[in-house]
């Protein structure tokens, strides 16, 4: 579909497109119902023309009908107009963070912890709605802005695989981005595990460090020979900032076996975050760690509402029973 300055598309006015991928196109656009400036993602039609492209969308869509949390793009709408399908998502307008890496730059360790804690969370919690990622990268890594303060979410659940779905995916089938892959799915694996996503975002950690990915090369062929078969370059060879403590925690994750990885991605960001040379995690305004994440991280816990009920509950009936006492 050819896109004018402003072409209509359903409920939608398309305007410049945001980026390409090998199976979709996204837009900025202006949802006529909601009155409000969204993303448009338009899947190729080529894509659909297929039973497994049309098995990919339907996961794409049902990740997002169960996936309602703060740390995930929302999608607010999905189908087919003109023989297009199609998703409608929140815009987020602060960008990738690829973008952030493109100049091949580190991160400082507050941006890293950040974009580990957020991307953690939303990881942890598809896994716990049956849904495995499967693309975790920082193409899919998005900032969300407003009010002067930004969190970060995750995007692109479209080679996600999700229970209660049959796999799309064969034995043998390899799928991922290159650089990104965990070792088994560059072996093909279609049972893939939560720990595919740890490694993952183990790749996307090295990379915010060192300002690279750990493997590089002249052809995917040999990427993905070097991801099954070669160790990773020590991360603090490209950045000699990085603490011993925290290249352990990086290298845990790159590991070759999941078993030696860390259990949850949550379990590598708090990992991660006690690393730190300065022994604190590093945190930007305007964001928590739940209870479970700050008590790995040292960090002390909050009591949930019911509980300060409970307790003033019993700071009443002892007042009731010294004010009849006396």
């Amino acid at each position: 579909m050819a896109m004018n300055q402003s072409t209509p598309f359903g409920p939608y006015t398309l305007h410049e497109m945001l980026g390409e991928g090998g199976f979709s196109q996204v837009y900025r656009a202006q949802d006529r119902q909601r009155r409000e400036t969204v993303a448009v993602k338009l899947l190729h039609p080529a894509v659909t023309a297929t039973e497994e492209g049309r098995q990919r969308f339907l996961r794409e869509v049902e990740a997002a009908r169960r996936l309602r949390y703060r740390h995930i793009v929302p999608v607010y709408a999905a189908g087919i107009n003109d023989g297009r399908a199609f998703l409608a998502m929140r815009l987020m307008r602060g960008g990738t963070l690829a973008q952030r890496l493109a100049a091949g730059r580190p991160l400082d360790n507050v941006a890293a912890a950040q974009v580990m804690r957020h991307t953690a969370r939303a990881l942890d919690y598809a896994r716990g709605y049956g849904i495995i990622h499967r693309d975790v990268k920082p193409s899919n890594i998005f900032y969300a802005e407003a009010h002067g303060s930004s969190h970060v979410c995750l995007g692109d659940f479209g080679l996600a695989k999700v229970r209660g779905l049959a796999t799309v995916t064969r034995p043998d089938q390899v799928i991922g981005s290159v650089y990104y892959m965990s070792p088994e799915q560059v072996r093909g694996l279609a049972n893939t595990t939560e720990q595919s996503d740890v490694y993952s975002l183990g790749v996307v950690l090295y990379q915010m460090l060192t300002g690279r990915v750990p493997f590089a090369g002249q052809s995917q062929a040999s990427v993905l020979h070097a991801i099954v078969n070669s160790p990773p370059p020590s991360p603090r060879r490209y950045n000699s900032r990085i603490s011993p403590e925290v290249e352990r925690v990086v290298l845990r994750a790159l590991s070759k076996d999941p078993a030696r990885r860390f259990a949850t991605a949550g379990e590598l960001a708090a990992a991660f975050q006690a690393a730190l040379p300065d022994g604190r995690v590093a945190r930007r305004p305007g964001g928590r760690l739940p209870g479970s994440r700050r008590k790995e991280a040292g960090l002390p816990t909050h009591r949930r509402p019911e509980f300060w009920v409970a307790v003033l509950g019993v700071l009443a009936f002892i007042l009731l029973i010294l004010y009849l006492a006396g």
